[in-house]
């Protein structure tokens, strides 16, 4: 989702909950918490955020593969 930076600091202010996660950058297993958000009500994960609530943005193309890398991997294992 693309949206303006007013909405992006009103959407960090309150900070992390069971509907919203900070991730600084994409780790490994960002599929685990994907999963979990998508077996329950759901959420949303802003890359490029300190658990801080700062904004230290992040390579979005680069986030884009990492993530559709996980999810592949994690659906359909290597043998």
């Amino acid at each position: 989702m693309l949206m303006n930076i007013e909405d992006l600091i009103y959407l960090i202010k309150p900070g992390e909950s069971e509907k919203l996660e900070f991730k600084e950058k994409v780790v490994k297993d960002i599929h685990h918490e994907i999963a979990a958000f998508a077996n329950s009500e759901g959420g949303t994960i802003l890359v490029g955020i300190s658990d801080s609530g700062k904004i230290i943005g992040t390579n979005v193309k680069d986030a884009i593969e990492k993530i559709t890398s996980s999810i592949y991997y994690f659906l359909f294992p290597i043998k």
